[in-house]
């Protein structure tokens, strides 16, 4: 008889250090989508965006609109700083004749073609984000930029939306494969417009 309450109490703790595990996984996994799911309200040249909370953000000081030389448009990149070859860069560039965003896209796209090694474009789509009307662009290229190290593929997603005379340009660059950042991006995105 001892041995079979040996058993159920061997039965009985097994069954608690499961439930215990199971319950700090619930509360982990929460805490953890809690926590990226935090932002901070950032404005850098009229343009807001609700940046992941702990990104670091950049302001461009190479374009026109910082007293720059290159008209990159470039206004600001966010970057994880725990993952720093994943990054969102938000641009404003001057909105073509009847705000076509397929044009502008297309511009950018030849622009960065010339600028960047093995740039290609793999699918460009009107879309709406959040009730929010747009242009999307999905591309890959190779960063051969920094020398020590080896060349880099980044893949991205551009996301354009006409603004009254401007274009904002929202974008998805990094290594990592695209589907893994691309809900929390898309949040992203959707919130990036003109502001105080």
């Amino acid at each position: 008889m001892t041995a079979q309450i040996m058993v159920q109490r061997s039965n009985t703790q097994a069954l608690v250090v499961v439930a215990a595990t199971a319950i700090a996984l619930l509360i982990g996994w929460g805490l953890k989508g809690f926590v990226e799911g935090q932002t901070r309200d950032v404005t850098v040249e009229g343009i807001r965006a609700a940046v992941p909370a702990g990104w670091l953000v950049e302001q461009s000081s190479n374009s026109l609109l910082t007293g720059g030389t290159e008209n990159t448009g470039l206004v600001f990149t966010a970057r994880d700083p725990l993952d720093p070859e994943t990054r969102y860069l938000v641009s404003a560039l001057p909105a073509a004749p009847d705000s076509d965003l397929a044009a502008t896209a297309a511009f950018r796209n030849l622009q960065r073609a010339q600028d960047n090694l093995a740039y290609r474009m793999f699918e460009q789509s009107l879309v709406s984000l959040k009730g929010r009307d747009g242009y999307r662009v999905n591309f890959a290229f190779v960063d051969a930029a920094r020398v020590d190290r080896a060349p880099v593929v980044y893949q991205g997603v551009d996301y354009y939306f006409a603004e009254g005379d401007q274009t904002i340009v929202v974008t998805l660059e990094t290594t990592r494969p695209l589907e893994t950042a691309l809900t929390a991006f898309r949040d992203f995105a959707a919130g990036v417009g003109l502001g105080e």
